[in-house]
């Protein structure tokens, strides 16, 4: 696969991901203009649904507004790391969702994502009740990556590179 230069924004320590020859990752790597890669932060579980492609859409519910509240876009790369392991993945954002939980946004997001989210866990949705933002993001042309050695430095669960 020809190398790509999307890849030079991310920090020296993390080596390009090897992505097996795909006809959409060639094409996008060749082709894709103004990308922000973005680094989610998952537990096995739900990373595993993710590779296996079950889980299509990944959320992020927080009080405040962080990361990747309002950070990310369409046409962005997420690298798909284990919480204390490694990169095992990558996938393309093929749709965005940014919502303030209020007046019934929480029921709507549950009704109309939680099977693609894949949480059926009444405690995760009963603590999404005291939250204020939500980042709901479809993931598309998934692939399982050769695993990349990455430790993060803070306790945030995101990390995003942007372009100069």
């Amino acid at each position: 696969m020809p190398s790509s230069k999307i890849w030079d924004i991310l920090p020296q320590e993390i080596p390009h991901p090897k992505i097996d020859s795909d006809d959409f990752w060639e094409t996008y790597q060749e082709n894709a203009t103004d990308v922000s890669i973005h680094i989610a932060i998952l537990s096995k579980p739900y990373l595993k649904s993710i590779l296996t492609g079950h889980k299509t859409i990944e959320s992020r519910f927080s009080l405040h507004r962080r990361m990747p509240y309002e950070r990310i876009k369409k046409g962005d790369v997420i690298l798909l790391k284990e919480v204390g392991g490694f990169i095992q993945g990558v996938a393309y954002v093929a749709e965005v969702w940014f919502y303030r939980l209020e007046n019934g946004t929480l029921k709507h997001i549950r009704e109309k994502f939680e099977e693609s989210m894949q949480i059926q866990d009444e405690a995760f949705w009963s603590k999404c009740e005291k939250m204020t933002y939500a980042t709901l993001i479809r993931l598309d042309n998934i692939q399982s990556i050769e695993p990349i050695k990455f430790s993060k430095r803070d306790r945030n669960a995101w990390a995003t590179f942007v372009p100069d």
